[in-house]
């Protein structure tokens, strides 16, 4: 980092944040404490979710097909689908978010960004282009 800051400078650098995302076992685990209960009977819930595959957890969909474990403790223990039921609800939000440890991003010094802008804005007077950006991110 201190690196690309002495070559580029402090205004044309940032670091990324990266968010951490609630998946099935920690949703579980949370709902269940929420609600009152035990430790014990969260963790027996969340120990149900298969592990991950290649690095990616399973979703409630696939940890609630028919002829799965947790389906089965579902469909038969009310205490485990009021769990389950407000763990559904957390899956995929943001939990917590935190600094990439190695990546950032750069921008162009301020001169530079001010001359590709005024080409920018000309090419669309001219309707020969238009300004626009995207982040992309992925659901995963």
């Amino acid at each position: 980092m201190r690196y690309v800051v002495e070559k580029y400078g402090r205004e044309s650098v940032a670091q990324i944040v990266t968010f951490g995302k609630m998946f099935p076992r920690q949703a579980t685990r949370d709902a269940a404490r929420v609600l009152g209960h035990d430790y014990g009977q969260g963790d027996k819930l969340a120990k149900l979710i298969p592990d991950p595959q290649q690095g990616r957890p399973p979703s409630f969909e696939d940890c609630l097909k028919p002829g799965e474990p947790l389906r089965a403790l579902y469909d038969i223990d009310d205490t485990a689908r009021e769990i389950i039921d407000m763990a559904r609800g957390l899956e995929g939000i943001v939990r917590n978010s935190s600094i990439h440890a190695a990546a950032v991003v750069t921008r162009r010094p301020a001169a530079d960004r001010h001359r590709a802008a005024a080409a920018c804005r000309r090419r669309a007077r001219r309707g020969t282009g238009s300004v626009s950006t995207a982040w992309s991110r992925s659901s995963r």
